[in-house]
């Protein structure tokens, strides 16, 4: 009856530990696959822009009523900020800010990814915390910023909003239980870390008590091995 407890509550923790990992692992891979669509999103409007010239993503906008005046304005604003001076469209300049989040959300994944690898975790769990923390908060306001300007926009361009707007929301869910499941996880690596370096202790007392007995026994031989030296030399 003991046994059996102590086997059912072994066979529970390992299961809990096996389902800690899984999720972690189910919440970094939809991370992994947000920051692959943001990254097809950006790359297709970026492309968009450049072969768009000189208007640039002002040809992916509605210009039909109702929209019409509210679409000028909206690009004059944003074209004041980003018009070269031979009047072309800074695509560059316009996109900095979202591939600079990209940048950052793979950062984020490598680093995490890394120190998961690692098994450390726990360790730099305050770290991961506030980086992704950060993170997420700009996938949040921009993905707002991203689905508001869908209304005005329209074919390619449309379409790449649409999948970066899906993107940042995976990034966002996926940081979000990587770092919510990372501490329950970190524990449970913690605790078979300590049951490992015990055991590792346990095996090197063992090995050293055994070395004692056998030192023990070379020492009483090494007493008695100069006596036949000494009956020779008294023989000669």
């Amino acid at each position: 009856m003991k046994g059996g407890i102590r086997g059912a509550i072994r066979r529970t923790w390992q299961d809990e530990q096996l389902l800690w990992q899984l999720l972690l692992a189910g919440a970094f891979a939809g991370s992994v696959v947000g920051t692959i669509l943001v990254l097809s999103g950006l790359a297709d409007v970026t492309n968009f822009c450049l072969n768009n010239q000189p208007l640039g993503v002002g040809a992916g906008i509605k210009l039909q009523p109702p929209l019409t005046a509210l679409s000028t304005e909206v690009m004059r604003i944003e074209r004041a900020k980003v018009t070269n001076p031979n009047g072309t469209f800074n695509c560059g300049r316009f996109f900095r800010f979202d591939w600079t989040l990209w940048a950052l959300q793979f950062v984020f994944m490598c680093i995490f990814g890394f120190i998961w690898y690692k098994r450390a975790i726990r360790r730099f769990m305050p770290g991961l915390v506030a980086i992704g923390t950060a993170v997420t908060a700009w996938h949040m306001y921009k993905c707002n910023y991203t689905l508001d300007m869908e209304p005005w926009t329209y074919g390619e361009l449309h379409t790449g909003g649409w999948v970066i707007g899906v993107g940042l929301v995976a990034c966002m869910i996926g940081n979000f239980c990587m770092l919510l499941f990372a501490g329950p996880y970190s524990e449970r690596e913690r605790d078979a870390a300590r049951v490992a370096a015990g055991k590792s202790a346990g095996t090197m007392a063992s090995s050293d008590a055994n070395m004692k007995g056998l030192g023990g026994t070379q020492s009483s031989f090494d007493t008695e091995s100069p006596r036949p030296t000494t009956v020779v030399a008294s023989q000669v």
